[in-house]
């Protein structure tokens, strides 16, 4: 990086007044922070032939849930965002909404800081504060970079020389009336060629001491954020959500670019089934503790089982012990439900469906099941559903006992998954001890199965039956309670290729602390510790937190080359 201080004068021309949100009118960049070292407007220039683009960015600035598509850099959306190297073009991107609702405005939309930095400046956007505040981070390691996002609506005044932690909450999205923007500026040095670009936004036209190059925010995402997106059909790299330069140069008038080129969908406009119940949003304020009402079911994916990486997105809130199956290409992820959004009594603390075809679009589903034993509790919970052989399913559940005996596993089976027979009798008694959270999976010739209840153990069985999958599911052999070191509670598994890989997460005695690992099943009822941790806990985004536990396991919906999918449980921050 270069040093270089501006002058007085030019920084005079390059601010605006921060009328927004508290700012003040020094008109000092950095918070007038003299020190070149210290960075601020124009101080610190990237080489970009030397150094490259840094890939620096976890954290996206808002959840992707809520959006519909993304305008592509160097677009026709919107209007002219250039710099001092391009012209007519939109050189950032616009986060379009999804759809408004009764239950979901634009405004709704909470912003976050991407960066953990300075807030360099503090701009109103329009309409006397009604468009919200433009706001500029200067990443702490990378200071000739710039951060900045449009229409905050800010959650407490900010100026310049504040300080944000990522992930901190700055607000939310101003209004109704215009889209979400990010952008990313950094400042560097003047273009040899001496092009006549004047960068929007920036109070001087030519380029003297330094210049204004915008580049992607999806060229400093790093990979494992950058996953959150591919998450989303069509979006495969970050090329989808960038025109090449030589491409936009064909089209010189900004509106010149085909508008239907300019954008990257996320989602589709919704479809017309709602789903039986939308879920909750955050913990259950009425509850104190830790318990279904205080977690979230999140998502993870692989190429191979073993590397993990988060997608960004949240299936549920107020989920617990989930369970995923593949049917026809469409994930069913079952879960207990402590309340809906609407807190409907008959699905209050039981279990539930959501299905989704690309992970993103959920479609939230009731489950229907007759021949609850009498004398059980009424809901059955903790599901664990698995391929019973012949086109039919079978889900495992636990009931507990009204008269204060252990709790117990029952079962019963579906042919499409939403209607479920229960029966006869539990699956796996065990004298004296709860058999809870049950959890199974197909080696081959007959069905590992796990269970808690047994303090500092898993319960551990397999099953008997013939030489087909379809007789096996009833009926168990008790095996050698399960007792890893370090102990792991036993989840979910599923076959990766020739080997079988079971899933759980660690609970030490003392600890809080919560780790998801896996196990290599090695024959005969044995299963070898995998080394490493496959996911644990990531506090920084502001979307989980104190753990990572219960990992549902499946292959990806979309095929075997998008590889694995993983439902986790944390706790709502």
């Amino acid at each position: 990086m270069k040093l270089f201080r501006l002058s007085p004068l030019l920084l005079f021309f390059f601010l605006l007044v921060a009328g927004c949100g508290g700012g003040n009118d020094s008109r000092q960049g950095s918070a007038g922070n003299d020190d070149p070292e210290a960075g601020g407007i124009g101080q610190v220039l990237w080489d970009f032939e030397t150094e490259g683009v840094p890939k620096f960015l976890k954290t996206n600035h808002l959840d992707l849930r809520h959006v519909q598509r993304i305008s592509r850099f160097r677009s026709s959306a919107g209007h002219d965002y250039s710099d001092h190297f391009e012209c007519e073009r939109s050189m950032k991107h616009y986060f379009h909404p999804r759809e408004e609702t009764d239950e979901f405005q634009w405004p709704d939309i909470e912003i976050v800081a991407p960066v953990t930095g300075t807030i360099v400046e503090v701009m109103d956007e329009w309409g006397g504060g009604i468009g919200g505040c433009q706001l500029w981070i200067e990443p702490d390691d990378y200071p000739a970079f710039h951060v900045i996002i449009f229409h905050v609506g800010l959650a407490q005044p900010l100026e310049r020389g504040d300080r944000v932690e990522e992930g901190q909450v700055l607000g939310h999205h101003a209004t109704g009336s215009t889209w979400n923007d990010l952008a990313v500026a950094v400042w560097t040095e003047c273009p040899p060629e001496g092009r006549d670009c004047a960068p929007t936004g920036h109070h001087f036209d030519t380029c003297t001491d330094y210049a204004v190059r915008n580049i992607s925010v999806f060229d400093i995402m790093t990979d494992e954020l950058f996953e959150s997106y591919r998450a989303f059909p069509g979006i495969d790299s970050r090329d989808d959500l960038v025109i090449p330069r030589q491409e936009r140069d064909l089209y010189p008038d900004f509106h010149g670019y085909p508008e239907e080129l300019s954008w990257a969908t996320l989602v589709e406009p919704p479809a017309n089934d709602p789903g039986d119940f939308t879920p909750a949003v955050g913990a259950d304020p009425s509850q104190a503790g830790d318990g279904p009402w205080s977690r979230r079911l999140r998502l993870a994916t692989s190429p191979d089982g073993t590397d993990w990486t988060r997608t960004g997105l949240t299936l549920a809130d107020q989920g617990d012990v989930p369970s995923v199956i593949v049917k026809d290409g469409t994930l069913w992820a079952f879960y207990v439900m402590w309340k809906d959004a609407d807190d409907t009594e008959e699905l209050r603390n039981t279990t539930v469906a959501a299905t989704s075809e690309d992970l993103v679009n959920w479609t939230y589903r009731e489950l229907n099941f007759s021949g609850l034993p009498a004398g059980r509790t009424p809901n059955p919970v903790d599901p664990a559903v698995v391929a019973s052989g012949g086109g039919g399913y079978r889900m495992y559940f636990t009931l507990g006992d009204l008269s204060g005996g252990p709790a117990q596993t029952y079962s019963a089976v579906s042919a499409n998954l939403l209607d479920w027979t229960v029966e006869g009798g539990p699956r796996y008694p065990a004298a004296g001890s709860d058999v809870l959270d049950p959890n199974l999976l197909w080696v081959g010739d007959h069905f590992e199965f796990f269970a808690g209840g047994a303090p500092g153990a898993n319960h551990h069985a397999a099953s008997t039956g013939g030489a087909q999958q379809h007789s096996h599911g009833l009926a168990f052999k008790p095996l050698a309670d399960f007792v890893p070191d370090p102990f792991v509670v036993m989840a979910n598994g599923l076959k990766i290729g020739g080997e079988y890989r079971y899933y759980g997460f660690t609970q030490e005695p003392g600890s809080s602390e919560e780790t998801i690992r896996s196990f290599t099943y090695a024959g005969d009822g044995q299963w070898t510790l995998d080394p490493g941790i496959r996911l644990a806990v990531d506090e920084a985004g502001g979307e989980e937190r104190a753990f990572v536990a219960d990992p549902a396991v499946a292959p990806h919906p979309a095929g075997s080359d998008r590889g694995y999918v993983m439902v986790y449980v944390t706790e709502v921050p």
